[in-house]
This record gives C-alpha cells, structure tokens and sequence, in this order.
C-alpha cells in the first residue's frame, strides 16, 4: 500500500458510488482466511505444507461471519453490485 492508499466506511463509499450508480446489494467478505491469502501478512504455508482444508474451513467461517449483523462490516473487503443510472 502506498501514502495515497485510503481506508473508507462502507457508507461513505456508497455515498460517492451514488452519484453514478444505483447502488444495489452490498457484499462483504474477508475476515479470518483473508489475511492467510497474503503470505506478507501470514505465510500459512511456512508452518502448514499443504493449507487447502484450513483455508476451506476458514472460508466456510467467513461466509457464516458475513451473515451477522452487527460484525460484517467489519470485513477486510466489500463488493457493492450496482446499475449504471
């Protein structure tokens, strides 16, 4: 990440999306086998040779975690589906 890399709220990137976009479903993802995707943050494989079940139970939490409502925002990641006005 650079100096100009910015950190936004999930509304106020909605609210710029808004002047272009009908902004549709918002999607959160990546809170617990997120960072293990990024070998800079956590190498996983140094410690686990092959990590393709952890990361497929790790994933399953994530989708369950995305599902609370007070905690997914809380996500390292946000898609948002919207429609050109």
């Amino acid at each position: 990440f650079s100096d100009e890399h910015k950190n936004l709220h999930s509304d106020s990137l909605i609210t710029m999306l808004n002047n272009f976009f009908k902004v549709g479903k918002v999607y959160y993802f990546g809170y617990i086998a997120y960072p293990i995707g990024f070998p800079d943050i956590i190498d996983i494989g140094k410690y686990i040779p092959y990590p393709v079940l952890l990361t497929k139970i790790l994933i399953r939490l994530d989708e369950v975690i995305s599902n609370i409502p007070i905690i997914k925002a809380q996500s390292w990641g946000i898609m948002i589906k919207g429609t050109k006005k």
